[in-house]
């Protein structure tokens, strides 16, 4: 995946160290160093037959939107080290990665906007071939969904069920992230690594998903009404639905709704709509002129001083200041 810099920001490409202190990858992987007025991105990979390894590192002294491109389909498991990053997902809408959680995604080729707030980020992304999750696609529901969009190449992304960062999951990571051997040597370390991931993804999963569904009772068509509840509300976020509204409009009983929504996503309903909120504001910020009290008006709030209330409380810092840097 490659990041897209406006051209405002006048980056430089190099293969040099970073201005800051980079948490230990694959000693042997080369590192490239995007560098300017923003701040600075670095970027470790390392590749296998069916597999891609990256770790990338932010650090920004001010809120940057980039676009991740890519140019064909991928399946990735991405586990979010430190930091809070916003993003939008081709065919699938708002998506929010946060600090000590792991993914599981389908990106289909193109480009997907990602909104950097200033400060750090670091992130570990395993791209993996289909063929590596053929044997568990039979038997797991998202492992078979998002293995079945990337054998069609299709253009709706897919996020996953995500989940915190397990104790045994941070142990492979750090083997990964300290390893030591030869260049010629990882690539057959990682895959190792990469199976332990996948496994132990589909272990927090079904653990997940056997109590989730004992618990409230939910079928798969609940559970594509979840998503269609994601995509309705990210559609038109101006608009003050009623959790009731919603529930009719995706049939599905409200109670559920705000159950599962919390137990699928990790958010509750009130909270998603405040981030996708917040998040186009920024963007309004960053890209217009208009006011901040045409802004918030835009974006749902018809009270000014709610808005800069709820933007200083998600990015800590007044719309003003945010748009001035």
């Amino acid at each position: 995946m490659q990041f897209i810099i406006p051209p405002a920001f006048a980056p430089a490409i190099s293969n040099d160290q970073p201005n800051f202190q980079l948490p230990p990858f694959l000693r042997n992987a080369q590192l490239t160093r995007i560098s300017g007025s923003f701040g600075e991105i670095c970027t470790q990979s390392v590749s296998g037959k069916d597999f891609a390894a990256f770790r990338h590192t932010f650090r920004h002294n001010m809120p940057l939107r980039i676009n991740a491109t890519t140019d064909k389909p991928i399946i990735t498991l991405t586990y979010m080290l430190k930091g809070n990053v916003p993003s939008q997902l081709k065919g699938f809408g708002h998506t929010w990665l946060h600090e000590d959680c792991h993914y599981l995604y389908y990106v289909p080729e193109g480009s997907h906007p990602v909104e950097l707030p200033s400060g750090e980020a670091d992130v570990l992304q395993f791209n993996l071939h289909p063929g590596m999750l053929e044997e568990l696609s039979s038997r797991h529901q998202p492992i078979r969904e998002v293995y079945h969009n990337a054998r069609h190449s299709s253009d709706a992304g897919l996020q996953q069920y995500s989940a915190r960062i397990t104790p045994t999951i941070r142990r492979t990571l750090d083997d990964i992230c300290h390893c030591t051997l030869p260049a010629d040597q990882q690539p057959t370390f990682l895959r190792a690594r990469l199976n332990d991931l996948l496994l132990e993804y589909v272990a927090v999963w079904s653990g997940h998903h056997m109590d989730f569904r004992s618990r409230y009772h939910f079928t798969e068509a609940d559970l594509e009404a979840l998503h269609e509840a994601l995509r309705l509300i990210a559609g038109d976020i101006a608009r003050h639905y009623t959790r009731d509204e919603i529930a009719r409009a995706v049939c599905i009983h409200p109670r559920k709704l705000s159950e599962g929504f919390r137990h699928a996503f990790g958010i509750t309903l009130k909270d998603y709509l405040a981030q996708l909120r917040i998040n186009k504001a920024r963007q309004l910020l960053l890209e217009t002129n208009a006011s901040v009290r045409v802004i918030a008006g835009e974006v749902g709030y018809e009270n000014v001083s709610a808005f800069i209330r709820a933007f200083h409380a998600q990015t800590g810092r007044s719309p003003a200041s945010y748009r001035n840097g």
